[in-house]
């Protein structure tokens, strides 16, 4: 009986030693990719039908500008720049656009460190945690929002994850962070951890 408690008390440390390890790893990949991407967050009015479908019409402006502001580049910190430098014409673009929808709500348009939760889009995932935002906010700012990244532009519908990635800077490893599919439950694992310590 003390042989097997031994046998399975070094087994349990190895367990926990290589948790420790994947978590370390996994909070310094969680950190590099923060760092580099700039998501989007455009956030309704309301929960209306009319004010949703408003939501993503702005979504479209919004996209259209920051694609176009930050076209070539390769670093994160420019892409930022360019997008503070856009700021003015995506808040006029996205009032216009709530105008046009027959709305008559204000937008307010930041960019800015915000706290994301875990997030699958299909073809890839983002850990939860803090990362810079260029964020729309119509009216109230009370109905659902959308989210994506705007650098590097993998809110395009053709965007290939990979070369997108890899054009803005993210290196093989950041990519396949994101990409794998374990990284979903890696992701959605820790953020259960991070509540229950």
């Amino acid at each position: 009986m003390k042989r097997f408690l031994k046998t399975a008390a070094g087994f349990l440390a190895c367990v926990l030693l290589a948790a420790a390890c994947a978590a370390g790893y996994d909070a310094a990949m969680r950190k590099s990719v923060a760092e580099k991407l700039t998501r989007l967050q455009v956030v309704a009015h309301s929960d209306a039908d009319g004010d949703q479908r408003v939501k993503l019409a702005v979504r479209d402006r919004v996209l259209e500008i920051a694609s176009r502001a930050t076209a070539g580049c390769t670093d994160p910190d420019d892409a930022r720049r360019r997008l503070a430098a856009a700021l003015p014409e995506i808040e006029r673009a996205a009032g216009e656009t709530v105008y046009a929808s027959g709305r008559a709500y204000p937008a307010r348009v930041s960019l800015g460190k915000t706290a994301y939760p875990f997030r699958d889009y299909g073809t890839f995932a983002l850990p939860g945690g803090e990362y810079t935002a260029l964020r729309v906010v119509l009216g109230d700012g009370a109905g659902h929002n959308w989210w994506c990244v705007a650098f590097p532009a993998l809110c395009e519908p053709a965007a290939d994850i990979r070369e997108t990635a890899a054009a803005a800077g993210l290196s093989r490893r950041e990519i396949a962070f994101i990409r794998s599919d374990g990284a979903r439950a890696r992701f959605f694992l820790l953020e259960l951890l991070g509540r229950w310590l």
